[in-house]
Order: C-alpha cells, then sequence, then structure tokens
C-alpha cells in the first residue's frame, strides 16, 4: 500500500511517496519513504500510513447506522418500544383508538362533562355512551369577496417587487411577458434557421438568401435601441446582434473573399468602456456647453435591416449636436504614450499641425465610425 505526503513548506513540490508491504494478519513486512528522512530509514510518514489503514480498516467492519437498533433518546413518556415488523404496526393515531367510530354512536342529549373521566365512561359503556362533542371555532371566518381579492391584487401591483401570484392574474398578467417576446420587437434573424438546409450547399443558399426579403419598423428600431441599453448584459441585445452584420465587423465582411467566407473575424482588446466613458466625459465637461454621455443600445438600419450598430456612447452637447462615442484600447500599445504609438505605422492616428491628432484616413477604425454614425443618425463621431 501507497501513500502521497504532501511538503509542509513547499506545497507546489510533488508528494513524497510513502509505501509498506504487510501480510494478511497485518504483520509489517518491508517499508521505505523517498522523503530525506526516509532515505535514512528515520522518518514517521510510514507509521502514518499504517495508523490510516487501520482506521480504514475499521471503518469497513464496523456497523452502520441501519445495520444495528436506533440509538436515539426515548421520549420520557415511553420507556421501551418493542421493534415489530411493519406488517404488525399501528399507524392510527391514538384519539382513534380511545373514540372507535364516534361517527357510528347515537346521538344523546346528555354530554359527559368535561371533567368526566372518559376512560371510565369507555369501560363502563353498553354502546350507547355519549361523547362530548367537537370544540367549534369561536369566530367564523368568511371566504373573501370579489372586491377584497381585486384590492389585494391592487396593492401588491403598488410593490417595488413583481410578486409572482400576479402572473397567474389576467389583469396583472401582461406585465410579465419578457421583453424578448414583446410585438414591440422585431423577430430575430436566428428564427429564419431552418434545419432542411443544412445539407445545401453554399450556392443554394446564396439563391436562398436573395429571395428572402426582411422588413421592420421605424417604431420596432426604437423599441430595440431602449430594449438594449446595457448592451452585452441584455439577452436581447445578443438576440437581435444574432445574423447582422454590425459595424465592427462591416469592413471585414466587404474586404472578405465573397467565393470563400471566413470562418471568424478577428476581435480587438480593449478596456472597460464604463471607465473609459467616465474619463472622456470629465474631459469635455470644461469645453462642452450642456454635455451628457448616456449608453447606447442596438441601432437596427431601417432601410437594411440586415445591418446593426452599437456605439460605445451617445453624446449630446449644446454647441456641437449629437453624436456617437467609440472607446478603444490598441492592446499592443497599452503601455505607450500618445506620442510613441503615432510613430508606428499601423496606429489608427497621426500627428498634424500643432502637435495635434487626428484618425486616418480609410481605415477599419474610420469606416467603422462613419457607419455607426450613419445608422444611429447623428452628427459626428468621437474617438
Amino acid at each position: 500500500m501507497t501513500a502521497k505526503v504532501n511538503h509542509s513548506q513547499k506545497l507546489r513540490e510533488k508528494p513524497l511517496m510513502s509505501w509498506v508491504i504487510c501480510e494478511v494478519s497485518g504483520k509489517a513486512v518491508s517499508c521505505h519513504c523517498n522523503c530525506i528522512a526516509g532515505l535514512g530509514e528515520s522518518c514517521s510518514h510510514v507509521a502514518y500510513l499504517l495508523w490510516a489503514i487501520e482506521a480504514g480498516v475499521q471503518l469497513r467492519d464496523s456497523l452502520t447506522v441501519t445495520q444495528k437498533k436506533a440509538y436515539w433518546v426515548l421520549p420520557n413518556s415511553r420507556k421501551d418500544v418493542p421493534y415489530v415488523p411493519s406488517s404488525s404496526t399501528t399507524y392510527s393515531s391514538l384519539t382513534s383508538s380511545i373514540f372507535p367510530d364516534v361517527t357510528s354512536l347515537p346521538c344523546s342529549s346528555s354530554l359527559t362533562p368535561p371533567h368526566h373521566n372518559v376512560s371510565a365512561t369507555l369501560s363502563q359503556s353498553d354502546g350507547s355512551a355519549s361523547f362530548p362533542s367537537p370544540k367549534q371555532p369561536s369566530k367564523t371566518i368568511n371566504p373573501p369577496t370579489d372586491a377584497e381579492i381585486q384590492k389585494l391584487y391592487s396593492s401588491l401591483a403598488k410593490c417595488k417587487s413583481k410578486p409572482a401570484i400576479l402572473s397567474l392574474t389576467r389583469d396583472y398578467s401582461s406585465s410579465y411577458i419578457p421583453l424578448s417576446l414583446s410585438p414591440d420587437l422585431p423577430s430575430p434573424l436566428s428564427a429564419l434557421y431552418n434545419t432542411e438546409y443544412l445539407s445545401s450547399n453554399y450556392t443554394d443558399l446564396l439563391s436562398l438568401a436573395e429571395d428572402l426579403e426582411i422588413s421592420i419598423t421605424e417604431g420596432q428600431c426604437l423599441a430595440v435601441e431602449k430594449s438594449t441599453k446595457t448592451q452585452f448584459q441584455s439577452r436581447i441585445w445578443y438576440n437581435m446582434r444574432a445574423g447582422r452584420i454590425t459595424a465592427l465587423r462591416l469592413r471585414a465582411v466587404c474586404a472578405a473573399d465573397e467565393a470563400i467566407p471566413p470562418m471568424s473575424l478577428i476581435m480587438s482588446i480593449c478596456y472597460p468602456d464604463d471607465e473609459a466613458r467616465q474619463r472622456y466625459s470629465l474631459q469635455l465637461n470644461s469645453t462642452h456647453d450642456g454635455l451628457t454621455i448616456t449608453k447606447s443600445g442596438l441601432f437596427i438600419n431601417h432601410a437594411s435591416p440586415f445591418l446593426g450598430a452599437s456605439p460605445n456612447a451617445l453624446v449630446d452637447c449644446l454647441c456641437c449636436g449629437s453624436g456617437i462615442c467609440e472607446i478603444k484600447c490598441p492592446y499592443c500599445h497599452r503601455d505607450d504614450t500618445i506620442e510613441e504609438s503615432v510613430a508606428d505605422k499601423s496606429f489608427c492616428l497621426e500627428a498634424t499641425e500643432g502637435k495635434a491628432y487626428q484618425l486616418k484616413k480609410f481605415t477599419c477604425i474610420t469606416t467603422r465610425l462613419d457607419i455607426r454614425g450613419h445608422f444611429c443618425g447623428k452628427n459626428f463621431p468621437k474617438y
């Protein structure tokens, strides 16, 4: 038998190995351990292994709780509980044994006083004894009226939480319909999935796509934008994005070979948007009047419903109007300043006169900003 011994001060080191050879009677024939003390045959790891084996044998040979009589403490009223088969056990209550067939006994006007000994009455009865009538409730509780029930439902509807009972009530169940099933939202493009097309080739799928028509109203576009303010935290955001070419991927889709479509597109890595959005707001507050920066949902293009865009934020001020905000952090320049990053030809910014910086033209980022601004109907983009 072997055992693994963990190091007390080097938890990441490989455990040591202890082993022992025993006879059936328990006599140890040979043992060894490869620890430093064990190389001199003076460690105690083998002794711990023997103790663990002895404890395991005791647990193996011991009786379980269900193999011996119950050892719980008996009630004070009963000194002994005999062990009998289940077929011989009476499961009726004590009351039924004291009052056998009470309903079949004849009624009598003379009732037994409350202080009368019931057992004595039973022993002296010849089958026509009278028993005390059951105690009647002191107050009768009437069932609630319809007006009282409606008042209760109205009070529950005013709670901040949504009680589950109202989801089963006709007048209040409409507020429990999930947003994804709202009639104001368009059907997700994933609903076009059909298992019959799994065996179709690429050419047949292209012909099917040309015959497919997708329509969406302006009201539905606005409802999608309001329902997806939290973006990735919203399930509707994922449902509406599925199958749509967003501004993030539109340039890559247009540049791809239609005959051999790419299996995946590379996504850039950026810092969390909330922190960058707060820093952007603090920086522009001093130079813009009435600046407000809000989160943005998913904007679906009304003319082309298969296109969509999700800006990182919506910007609005009195001096410039409304626009969109794009937040990105190039991972390869995460430790560089803007001056150092501009030296890289692949960087999205370029230096201008007066130590200013501007976005390079005809890059994936400028294309994405222009497309998102067009989809959202905003005047200017901010990067």
